[in-house]
């Protein structure tokens, strides 16, 4: 909790320093999404997940497909996946233009930095699957923003006054 703390002050520090005004509260809830997803994913317990590496595509989907139930299958391949989501849709907002690039291209990098630091921490297990499943989450997010802004374009304001 107290680096969740610490790492929302930070945010608005850093954004007060850039900015000179404090940020809307979809900013704060994106600090706080962070900062929560940080804790989650780089520092969780060693005794909380296996470690190694995955190097290779679909192996440990597949065998986790043919051994685990369907409940547990749900929560791997959804968790990684919708977990994920609001960062896309995060930087999309955050980006000025080219949201689909810029979230492609810091999506790939935190995520590559997060498996890597999970390996080398002994924090979790460096797996392709995992980067592959996540970033597709972070493009989901980052369409249904570029989908949000663009229904609001192009549509007529009606008068309901009678």
């Amino acid at each position: 909790m107290t680096i969740l703390l610490l790492s929302s002050i930070s945010f608005f520090v850093l954004f007060y320093i850039r900015y000179r005004s404090f940020p809307d509260w979809f900013l704060l809830l994106a600090a706080i999404y962070f900062a929560w997803m940080s804790t989650l994913l780089l520092f969780r317990s060693v005794h909380f997940a296996t470690t190694g590496w995955n190097i290779i595509p679909f192996i440990h989907s597949y065998r986790l497909f043919t051994q685990l139930s369907l409940k547990n299958l749900v929560w791997y391949f959804g968790g990684n996946t919708l977990l994920f989501i609001p960062m896309g849709y995060i930087f999309a907002y955050l980006a000025k233009s080219k949201p689909i690039k810029t979230a492609f291209l810091f999506g790939c990098s935190l995520m590559m930095v997060v498996e890597f630091t999970q390996a080398i921490t002994r924090t979790g297990v460096c797996d392709i699957d995992d980067l592959l499943m996540n970033i597709s989450g972070i493009m989901s997010g980052c369409v249904m923003r570029i989908g949000k802004k663009e229904t609001g374009k192009n549509q007529k304001v009606r008068n309901t006054n009678c």
